[in-house]
């Protein structure tokens, strides 16, 4: 049976489209009639169109964080400059031709032409923009600041994104340190120790048991690789499916928190990002227990997202923030205490951003350590693995060369 595309407005004027299974184009605004809305235009939904559609997904799939930062920060200097926002779009969607965004833009621009509201029209572009991003447009599109709002969100989704960036760049050379060490474990127990086995093997002689060890290890490695292979993948599948459960996952983010060194880098990278996502919903002017709800979508600790919860609850029964958070443990002091002042001095959102300067700062100079303490730790963990390789092997020679003598 065919689609159609049909495009209507609801009880409250807002436009929106839905596609309707019918036989006729007739049919499928009598449908939408049928449910109480006013349809403005119906479209057979064709091949071409659907190929179009999924093309179209497919680049927003591609749209990285900081590009729409950068958007976020041209639009807010186009409306600052006093340009109507649907003119904002238009030259907006020409500063981004041949980029990812730029499909998403123009369907943002012809919604806001339609009639839309800049958060409506971005909504029907979740994939790119999230709950985060769209509650902050709605909080400045209420109060009448748009701009000033759009400007600081921009600084925010900058931050992160350099956040993110410095974490990711740092764990470049320990990654690839890590896996030249893989390989050129793998590589010696699969070429090079087979290669004496066989001469060690002919004497009929008993070997060291280290050299035994070394070479029953490269004999399972050599013959049982694939099984090793998908051990590992299934390790992996396994570990998924156990963090996927609540209280395992829970379980694992207090372990993580726990670890010496990394676990206080891990807390300082979640605290920073909690501190910086409230207080900048907070300076945009959204209510304190909706941004406490939007904050929670981007905390990526279990242990973490449960004490906004808690904060979340207490809030609603009229209480008050900063007590859960003291109460947790989980929140170093320093924290909890400017969070406290804020929250007296009614500056919360002021003392959020603080304290997310505080832990970015102590997150880099954990990242450093970390790394100091890796890179060495990665070489002289390789070093050890081949001396043991190279040792077991001239304990053999030597022990063939004292049966000789």
């Amino acid at each position: 049976m065919p689609r159609f595309l049909v495009r209507a407005a609801d009880s409250n004027g807002r436009i929106f489209s839905k596609e309707v299974e019918a036989d006729s184009a007739r049919t499928a605004i009598a449908y939408l009639q049928d449910t109480g809305h006013h349809p403005l235009s119906a479209e057979e939904v064709t091949v071409s169109s659907k190929a179009s559609s999924l093309s179209l997904r497919i680049r927003r799939r591609s749209v990285k964080r900081r590009d729409v930062a950068s958007a976020t920060r041209e639009l807010a200097t186009l409306l600052t400059a006093g340009m109507p926002l649907d003119s904002a779009l238009v030259t907006l969607e020409r500063l981004l031709k041949g980029t990812a965004l730029h499909e998403v833009i123009v369907n943002v621009r012809e919604g806001v032409q339609r009639g839309q509201a800049l958060g409506e029209a971005l909504q029907n572009h979740s994939d790119v923009f999230d709950s985060l991003y769209l509650n902050t447009v709605r909080a400045g599109e209420a109060s009448g600041e748009l701009a000033p709002v759009l400007e600081r969100f921009a600084d925010y989704l900058e931050r992160m994104a350099d956040l993110r960036s410095t974490v990711v760049t740092s764990l470049i050379y320990p990654a690839i340190l890590l896996i030249v060490s893989v390989m050129s474990l793998f590589a010696l127990l699969l070429f090079v120790v087979p290669q004496f086995v066989p001469l060690f093997e002919d004497t009929n002689q008993p070997l060291p048991l280290i050299t035994r060890f070394v070479f029953w290890v490269a004999a399972v490695v050599g013959e049982l690789w694939w099984l090793l292979l998908l051990l590992t993948v299934a390790a992996v599948f396994l570990a998924k499916a156990a963090l996927s459960n609540p209280g395992w996952r829970r379980w694992w983010d207090l372990k993580v928190l726990e670890a010496p060194i990394l676990g206080n880098v891990i807390q300082d990278l979640e605290i920073a990002r909690i501190s910086r996502t409230l207080g900048t919903l907070l300076k945009n002017g959204v209510p304190l227990l909706a941004a406490v709800r939007q904050t929670r979508g981007v905390v990526q600790n279990f242990a973490l997202e449960e004490v906004l919860s808690r904060v979340e609850t207490s809030l609603e029964r009229g209480m008050s923030f900063a007590g859960p958070v003291r109460e947790s443990g989980l929140i170093p002091a320093t924290a909890t205490q400017l969070i406290a002042v804020g929250e007296e001095s009614g500056q919360l959102n002021s003392m959020l951003m603080k304290v997310a300067e505080i832990y970015d700062q102590h997150a880099a100079n954990g990242i450093k350590r970390c790394l100091t303490l890796l890179e060495p730790i990665l070489i002289l963990g390789l070093g050890a693995l081949i001396a043991t390789i190279i040792i077991s092997i001239l304990l053999a020679i030597l022990s063939l060369q004292n049966l000789v003598a």
